[in-house]
């Protein structure tokens, strides 16, 4: 008897359980529309590792590029793409009557994230870090707590969903890899992989039933108003009756790989994507009125894109994300169709002189435009230049008016760096001897006015003269790891310490003197000059939490008194520190960019990726960001003013007041540069 009442306890659990899931896809379209041509955001860049269905019937998208992507099914393209990581996402859930996601990656520093997103105005809500995997996340059903599995440790954790509390949770022991609640939020069922189901009551943390179940079931879930709990074994498909944990049928199923997926909880019905390496099949399962396991075979799913690596049931057929970025739609009769995106050209340098803004791009190619965004007129052409050896640039930091820009490959040291004067309709190329240079990869290049400033891995610092190649001066630092120039005579060094050094260094070029400055740190990361003669650097920290990298305003005279301006968890390496009308701004920690008022730290509005370069614009701040766009940023208030996209074939500038600039892009050959006048002795 006492058995029986369980077993109803149980039944009543999974009869109050949500009937969720699937949503029939809306007619409307809102891309953006311009003269005509509809301009989609790009793919995603990497592996799409989760689907989402919201209750508009749009379709979202996350993967390891750490986009979120939006798409319109009926319409059959991208909306919107906006970035939520600078990391790799591996799971996304989606709060219920709610515009927001959470999304799991795992940062530089080895903490595993869970954060969440309002992704209708764009803005992160919270972030909770944690040292150990998250291998599965999950809402509630009313979405007042966000539920998370760890990976190694096992058990659960509770979040509140609003606040990002972390809030007490039943004591699971073992790996979860499936939890639902009921709809009232008083129970909660679990299955784990060693071969339990539990039932939790929620308001006293305790078991209240457990199942022996066929454990490693990969792919769990439940159907049938969640009276099965279907998962995947190495023979297939098997369905267990989710009150006993009884395996009620199996269904053995050949393929290398598969995914199974619920047609929507209360339905009876469910799905099996065979992934091979060639073909894939989709096969439609439903238990019968008769208690009977019924097949039902699709078509196979023409393969002419990469792996699928993502799938979720749609009203008419599946949604597939696949290894290249792209997202396709399979419809029941097997006919499959990508979604239309228009993928950027990705810009990864990026330099400003005189009144030019230079720009290398992923795909071997450079270009030029004005540094004011509003001298870009409508129908003007841009000129790419095309099979550009370099990987880097530089612009004279000096605000001289000539436009120059100095330009190098990091790794090639046979490849003698360039520099390349810009005029009124003509350009002028010279090459810098590599005579001069030790032979070792250049970690930092700078120019300024007639002089071109080298860092090497091995930590030499060799200055140039950008006229005649002659050395001007040369000097080694151990543990050497950024270098800039102050002025035409001095410039600054950052340096891992060791044997008592400083983890700054001030050296005048012209006489040699050298001038540490002791800030109590024992990695100087990176420095700049600022145009205010305003000295900044980033040091290596410790707190409590570990390692952070610290950006400070550098007092010579009293170094332990520098003031600290920005701080983030971790060591950060790849970011910049730029400064504009005496504003400094920062793209330190990868998650935006920030100037620094005397109320704190302030973040610019931000484009769709994180800005990947930040340069000081004179008027502006200008950045580039993780799609490839250039924004230009307002000084004081971090108003994002423009945006500038370039495709293959053409360009797009907004403007914050609404106006919509394009043109065409011209592809020409690189200008070369005159031959070598001396052969480059080999390594």
């Amino acid at each position: 008897m006492r058995y029986s009442h369980l077993i109803n306890i149980v039944l009543i659990f999974l009869l109050a359980l949500p009937a969720s899931s699937c949503v029939s896809a809306q007619s409307f379209s809102s891309s953006r529309v311009l003269t005509g041509e509809v301009f989609a955001p790009g793919p995603h860049e990497g592996a799409v590792n989760a689907l989402i269905l919201d209750a508009k019937g749009q379709l979202l998208s996350a993967g390891e590029d750490g986009f979120l992507e939006v798409w319109d099914i009926s319409g059959k393209t991208a909306l919107e793409r906006f970035e939520l990581s600078p990391y790799a996402i591996s799971a996304m859930a989606l709060r219920p009557e709610k515009p927001q996601v959470a999304v799991v990656d795992r940062d530089e520093t080895g903490m595993y994230r869970v954060s969440v997103w309002d992704y209708v105005a764009k803005k992160r809500l919270f972030t909770q870090r944690f040292r150990d995997p998250i291998a599965y996340i999950n809402y509630s059903a009313s979405g007042t707590i966000l539920i998370a599995a760890w990976g190694n440790v096992g058990g659960v954790m509770f979040i509140q969903a609003e606040s990002g509390e972390v809030i007490q949770a039943p004591e699971v022991f073992g790996v979860v890899t499936l939890a639902l609640t009921g709809r009232s939020e008083r129970s909660m069922v679990t299955y784990q992989p060693a071969g339990v189901i539990s039932y939790w009551d929620l308001n006293s943390g305790e078991e209240i039933q457990r199942f022996t179940a066929p454990a490693q079931l990969r792919f769990p879930i439940l159907f049938g108003n969640n009276r099965f709990l279907g998962g995947l074994d190495q023979n297939g498909l098997v369905i267990l009756d989710a009150v006993s944990g009884t395996i009620l049928f199996r269904e053995r199923l050949s393929a290398q790989s598969g995914i199974l997926l619920p047609v929507s909880h209360e339905s009876v019905e469910c799905v099996y994507l065979a992934l091979n390496s060639y073909s894939s099949t989709v096969y439609h399962f439903a238990i019968s009125s008769e208690g009977q396991l019924e097949t039902k075979r699709w078509v196979p799913i023409p393969l002419g894109f990469s792996s699928i690596t993502s799938a979720l049931i749609i009203a008419d057929g599946a949604a597939l994300g696949t290894a290249d970025g792209n997202v396709w739609l399979g419809s029941q009769i097997g006919t499959t169709r990508i979604l239309n995106t228009k993928r950027q050209l990705k810009l990864n340098e990026l330099a400003v002189s005189g009144s030019r803004l230079g720009f290398l791009s992923n795909e071997r190619s450079m270009g030029f435009i004005p540094l004011d965004y509003e001298r870009l007129m409508d129908n003007m052409p841009v000129q790419l230049e095309e099979a550009v050896p370099y990987t880097a640039m530089a612009g004279d930091i000096s605000h001289f008016e000539e436009t120059r820009f100095v330009l190098w490959q990091s790794a090639n040291t046979r490849l003698a760096p360039l520099i390349r004067q810009m005029g009124a309709g003509n350009v002028s190329i010279s090459e810098l001897s590599v005579e001069t240079l030790p032979r070792v990869s250049l970690m930092e290049v700078a120019l300024y006015r007639d002089k071109v400033l080298f860092l090497d891995l091995a930590g030499n610092i060799t200055v140039i003269s950008a006229t005649n190649g002659d050395t001007l001066f040369s000097f080694s630092v151990i543990g050497a790891l950024d270098v800039a120039f102050l002025n035409d005579s001095e410039i600054l060094v950052g340096r891992s310490v060791v044997s008592g050094d400083t983890p700054f260094l001030g050296i005048n070029i012209v006489t040699g003197e050298t001038v540490p400055i002791a800030y109590p740190s024992s990695v100087g990361l990176k420095v700049y000059g600022g145009v205010s003669g305003t000295l900044y650097g980033a040091v290596l920290g410790q707190n409590t939490d570990g390692l952070s990298t610290i950006l400070v305003q550098l007092d010579i005279n009293s170094p332990e008194l520098s003031p600290k301006l920005f701080e983030v968890p971790g060591e950060n390496t790849a970011f910049d520190i730029v400064e504009t009308d005496s504003i400094v701004a920062s793209n330190l920690g990868s998650e935006g960019a920030y100037y620094y008022a005397k109320s704190g730290a302030l973040p610019f509005e931000r484009s769709a990726g994180f800005p990947t370069r930040l340069v000081d614009g004179s008027a502006y701040f200008v950045s580039v960001d993780a799609d490839g766009s250039i924004a230009w940023h307002e000084p004081t208030s971090g108003k994002l003013l423009a945006l500038f996209r370039l495709y293959e074939d053409s360009w797009l500038l907004e403007k914050a007041n609404g106006e919509v600039l394009r043109g065409s892009v011209e592809i020409i050959p690189m200008r070369q540069a005159p031959a070598p006048s001396a052969v480059i002795p080999a390594d």
